[in-house]
């Protein structure tokens, strides 16, 4: 895994080579599309710019879904986007900070808006978040630094969120403060020549990410609507830059841009027994444990259909001109159907790991089990959660189907049902393709 460390910094590059460089954006084909000359970014002071970011991973801004506002504690958030404020001081005073929530509710998401020099164009919106999952009670040991110390040791930043990802808050705000005429906590002079971008920036930092959404970026998402704001594009988190390359297919770095996300639900399978004594265990397999056994083999036997599709499939024919020889063969046919496209399918399912696999096929993972009331005693039902990832045009009730087959072949008592549905995915061939192949100008 890269440096986390490295790879603030070249997210903070990047966002300053996205913001000045002079292109425009193509529709070449992969195969004759030209990469644009470096941006020379202003000075930075990494070692103040890391420094800047441990801080922020030091807050345990955790989400919780059943909690007011959806988090663990607002304080902790309230003073995290105070220390925001601290340390990108020219961010808070030249550009609009709006603090975002619900009707009622405390405001712990961000707006900032850069006006552009030409307002009328659609505007760039880039999304963060800077809520993280909780860490797991008693685990705390088991890390190598303190999930919440940002201690920068060995070339990584160490904590929870460093990657997930509070990185993109501080390198979006570190970058804009660089544009800015500066960074740090100095003070701003208001005389300093800053850079201005042509089209209207706007940075949407959730609140509760990890947790839906529904208060945070939801509510963000209302309120543009509400202005009659018109995008042109929204960059979101999206892949890491592998830079040992796409293996097997290349070794030359890749920087994985994610145009779409699979779908989410949650499905609950109810299990029911007679339930008894625990001096006296059944015998004939009706109780919860043996039930739970058999379906879980069941689901595990059981496969989801393979589908090599888009945006995979871009993603192998984008990649297929920096590989050589019958690889070069193999990805240009993605898209083409017949014998390599379900070859390469097979590939991704059976040999390339979790990663690949996840790409070409809907999946299914038990979270949790809830049940039982006593150690000695036999429980009457259990519930068991299955998160649900789904490919572009699938449904929850694909894997609602899935989970009651399962039950069929397991022969066990049980009610299936989508308790949860995030969104599904859709995805433009017409987007993909400027997406994955175009450079834009702000």
């Amino acid at each position: 895994m890269a440096s986390l460390a490295k790879t603030m910094l070249l997210g903070l590059l990047g966002l300053a080579i996205a913001l000045i460089a002079q292109v425009v954006l193509r529709r070449d084909s992969p195969t004759t599309s030209e990469v644009s000359q470096p941006y020379t970014c202003p000075p930075l002071s990494e070692a103040a710019a890391l420094e800047r970011f441990a801080g922020l991973i030091s807050f345990p801004t955790v989400s919780n879904a059943s909690s007011e506002d959806h988090v663990n504690d607002q304080k902790v958030f309230r003073d995290m986007v105070a220390y925001l404020a601290r340390s990108y001081p020219r961010v808070w005073r030249r550009l609009k900070v709006e603090h975002v929530g619900r009707v009622g509710e405390n405001e712990l998401s961000l707006l900032i808006t850069w006006t552009g020099s030409r307002p009328e164009l659609p505007a760039v919106l880039f999304v963060s978040h800077y809520d993280v999952v909780p860490v797991t009670p008693g685990s705390e040991g088991e890390w190598t630094h303190p999930p919440f110390s940002g201690k920068i040791a060995d070339g990584y930043v160490w904590g929870r969120g460093s990657l997930d990802i509070k990185f993109g808050v501080a390198g979006l705000l570190q970058a804009a403060s660089v544009l800015l005429g500066g960074e740090g906590e100095e003070d701003v002079e208001e005389d300093v020549a800053v850079f201005r971008p042509e089209r209207t920036l706007m940075f949407a930092f959730g609140h509760d990410e990890e947790v839906s959404g529904s208060h945070g970026a939801a509510t963000i998402a209302s309120l543009l609507r509400s202005r009659g704001v018109e995008l042109d594009v929204v960059v979101d988190e999206g892949g890491a830059i592998l830079e040992d390359g796409l293996r097997p297919f290349t070794s030359r770095a890749v920087a994985m841009v994610g145009t779409a996300e699979k779908g989410y639900t949650t499905v609950e399978v109810t299990l029911r027994a007679p339930g008894g004594h625990s001096s006296m265990p059944t015998t004939d397999g009706s109780d919860i444990a043996a039930q739970l056994w058999r379906l879980l083999g069941a689901v595990r036997r059981s496969t989801t259909p393979t589908r090599l599709q888009a945006p995979v499939t871009d993603m192998l024919t984008h990649v297929a001109p920096y590989t050589s020889g019958w690889m070069r063969l193999l990805l240009s046919g993605a898209e083409r159907g017949g014998p390599i496209k379900w070859l390469l399918a097979q590939v991704f399912r059976r040999l390339g790991g979790r990663e690949t696999a996840a790409m070409v096929a809907n999946t299914l993972a038990l979270t949790r089990v809830r049940g039982g009331v006593a150690d000695n005693v036999l429980p009457q039902e259990a519930v068991l959660s299955f998160n649900g990832r789904l490919l572009p045009g699938s449904t929850p009730g694909e894997l609602v189907e899935a989970l009651k087959a399962a039950v069929k072949v397991a022969g066990v008592a049980a009610e299936v049902a989508e308790v949860k549905r995030i969104w599904e995915c859709s995805v433009e061939k017409l987007f993909l393709a400027a997406a994955t192949s175009g450079i834009w100008q702000f």
